[in-house]
């Protein structure tokens, strides 16, 4: 039965590459050009298909019992992705070909099966029970009737797996697409915890089913069921795997070796050198990275994308006029290269050559007016020339574009702060905190903001909301203690300060506020001792000058301790 083997492997290829051609359009029309340089606007296999995940796994994991593996990878730059909501359709994209996929073989399935009668598994099993015969005597007596049909149960395995790909791919784990649908709606410090969790998301769910059979079992029963409201047959689909796992073993162990003599046949020195490189820059080696890279571009010279991956990891060794230089002669012969032009603005930002680039921003949002990513790189340009009104008009040009872009907001934010335009920056940081819940440094900055605006309970309710989100962090813990200082709540405000100096037990700053706490309260031996711990960690004194005239001391001040310390 190989037929039925090769079969569904084959089918399974072409639905990844639907799969993952789903993906790349919604990229496109979403903002991400370079999928159309990289030749993902197409069904061909060979653009999409890693030779381990989709010819190798695929198989070991059919083999495992008919998992779904997702087996091929199209790589989106989410920078130049417009919104949120196209980064959740571009994620959602694949999925939702999977489900066509499964449409299309359905009907396909309807249409066949009308023609014929497939002999089911459960006659079969009927005929285990009454006779006492194994199932394997079962198939091979019947295996010439089998044989016949194995379009049919080929296909029942193929709509099954789209069924599992679909539901598989839509569950919030991260690194599947399910969790990139809402992970741009998640708070950004969320998706700071979450992301290293991408790395072993899918392999977690991979060991629940490998090494606990009630969750293989169960989910597999479930993804039957959901085969079943499109009038699939349970029977067919359990005779198809039957029939294919006898095949496929052959078959698997024959792919292998194969492709492993082929790979050692037909890859290169250099494009292995330039894997191997690749493979360290992922790992942050990037030494190791540059060595491999360097090697493979010494055999071939022109060697396109080892001259490109050099240039990036020279740009995160930070040395950026190796780096410029390469992607210059890149441009050189590929002038409208859309990312490459935008890291030649960023080399140019990041070597102080800043009017330089502002021209080649300017030229970029000619043609590309709706770039926000291009808006953010103007906006740092603007902000090394000091340019403000200029950045605050390029941040409200990107706003336009993105809304929910929190850089924009920030930046505006910032201009205002400096400027001591307070109820608009107030404002620019109410809308970083309206987009991301969880931005910590946004509500610890209104806070600030309502302290110079005598808005105590307002700040105290922002530090507040800071603090649920980390109880440790320490500029909220600061804001929080002094604030309460202000509406003179001492015995909290101390309470808050010794949470700091559990956290930071040299932290001049909470000490010298315990001081001024303690002085308010006529305590003299302890503000003395907090006071003397204060400036014993703070290496610049400026405490101790500040103590001096620091109205908080106001009724010990002519005290014999109070004047030594400070003498």
């Amino acid at each position: 039965m190989i037929e039925i083997a090769v079969f569904v492997f084959l089918g399974w290829i072409l639905s990844l590459c639907l799969h993952e051609f789903g993906h790349a359009i919604a990229a496109y029309y979403g903002g991400d050009t370079s999928v159309k340089e990289k030749g993902y606007l197409t069904l061909n296999p060979l653009k999409y298909v890693d030779p381990v995940l989709t010819l190798i796994m695929p198989m070991i994991f059919l083999l495992m019992g008919g998992i779904g593996l997702p087996g091929a990878a199209v790589y989106i730059n989410s920078s130049q992705i417009r919104n949120r909501m196209w980064l959740s359709l571009t994620s959602l994209a694949g999925p939702l070909a999977s489900l066509v996929s499964a449409l299309i073989l359905v009907v396909i399935y309807k249409f066949s099966i009308s023609q014929l009668s497939p002999v089911s598994l459960n006659e079969l099993m009927q005929l285990k029970y009454a006779s006492q015969l194994s199932t394997d005597v079962l198939f091979n007596m019947y295996m010439p009737e089998l044989s016949k049909y194995w379009f049919i149960f080929g296909l029942s395995i193929l709509i099954y797996l789209e069924v599992f790909s679909v539901i598989l791919n839509l569950m919030p784990i991260p690194s599947l697409d399910g969790y990139g649908a809402i992970e741009p709606w998640l708070p950004r410090s969320w998706r700071a915890k979450l992301e290293p969790v991408k790395k072993y998301g899918f392999a977690i769910f991979l060991a629940l089913f490998w090494f606990l059979p009630t969750f293989s079992r169960q989910f597999s029963r479930w993804i039957m069921q959901l085969t079943g409201l499109f009038d699939i047959d349970a029977s067919y689909i359990r005779t198809g795997f039957t029939l294919f796992q006898k095949a496929s073993t052959p078959m698997a162990v024959a792919i292998l070796v194969l492709f492993i003599v082929i790979r050692k046949l037909t890859i290169k020195k250099h494009e292995a050198l330039y894997e191997s490189a690749l493979a360290h820059q992922r790992s942050r080696k990037l030494d190791l990275a540059l060595r491999d890279v360097e090697k493979a571009i010494a055999i071939q010279s022109d060697f396109q994308k080892a001259l490109l991956l050099k240039a990036d990891i020279l740009y995160e060794r930070q040395d950026y006029a190796a780096a410029g230089s390469i992607w210059e002669a890149y441009l050189s012969a590929h002038p409208h290269d859309l990312e490459v032009q935008q890291n030649s603005i960023r080399v140019l930002g990041n070597l102080g050559r800043n009017e330089e680039a502002l021209d080649l921003c300017d030229r970029l949002l000619f043609d590309n007016p709706h770039n926000a990513y291009i808006w953010q790189l103007k906006v740092w340009i603007l902000h090394n020339l000091q340019d403000e009104e200029r950045e605050l008009e390029a941040c409200d040009r990107g706003i336009e574009i993105k809304p929910d872009a929190v850089y924009f907001w920030n930046v505006k934010a910032d201009i205002f702060t400096s400027r001591e335009s307070w109820q608009d920056a107030l404002q620019a940081y109410q809308k970083v905190t309206e987009i991301d819940r969880r931005n910590i440094s946004a509500w610890v900055s209104q806070s600030k903001i309502l302290i110079k605006l005598n808005r105590l309970e307002n700040a105290l309710v922002c530090s507040d909301r800071a603090l649920q989100i980390d109880p440790r962090e320490l500029d909220a813990l600061h804001y929080h203690s002094y604030i309460l200082c202000l509406l003179h709540q001492l015995d909290e405000a101390i309470e808050f300060l010794d949470r700091m100096l559990r956290i930071d037990p040299k932290r001049s700053v909470a000490f010298y506020n315990k001081a001024c706490c303690y002085a308010e309260r006529k305590q003299l031996d302890l503000a003395i001792a907090n006071l003397k711990s204060a400036i014993l960690y703070d290496s610049s004194l400026e405490l101790k000058e500040q103590a001096k005239t620091d109205e908080s001391f106001a009724k010990i001040r002519d005290t014999s301790e109070f004047q030594q310390l400070l003498a």
